[in-house]
């Protein structure tokens, strides 16, 4: 889906400038059309976009809602490398709000 990538890609850029407002946009649209379709690992990528931007701009506990989503999405369609972002995004929400402990399985 070549639209909706292009839309994660300059939210990516936007984000890089720290332009969170922008960022959102382009990423919400990106995750809006990958639903329509039913692509489940487009979501899990924007979703753990997403993250990034919301942990620095909304805070951490609402950017880990985010990667708990696209964690739940990339263990659907078995993909690694959605799954290692998800996770890696979710750690460090945890351990910006105080709650880093040694690692445990996160369902």
């Amino acid at each position: 889906m070549l639209w909706s990538g292009s839309r994660i890609t300059l939210g990516g850029v936007w984000l890089l400038i720290s332009e969170y407002g922008q960022a959102a946009g382009f990423q919400l649209r990106a995750l809006a059309l990958y639903e329509d379709v039913g692509d489940r690992l487009g979501q899990a990528e924007v979703l753990n976009s997403m993250g990034a931007g919301l942990a620095a701009s909304a805070g951490p506990q609402v950017a880990l809602a985010s990667c708990r989503r696209a964690l739940e999405l990339a263990r659907r369609v078995q993909s690694p490398l959605e799954e290692a972002r998800a996770l890696d995004g979710a750690a460090r929400c945890l351990v910006r709000v105080g709650e880093s402990q040694p690692a445990q399985p996160m369902d």
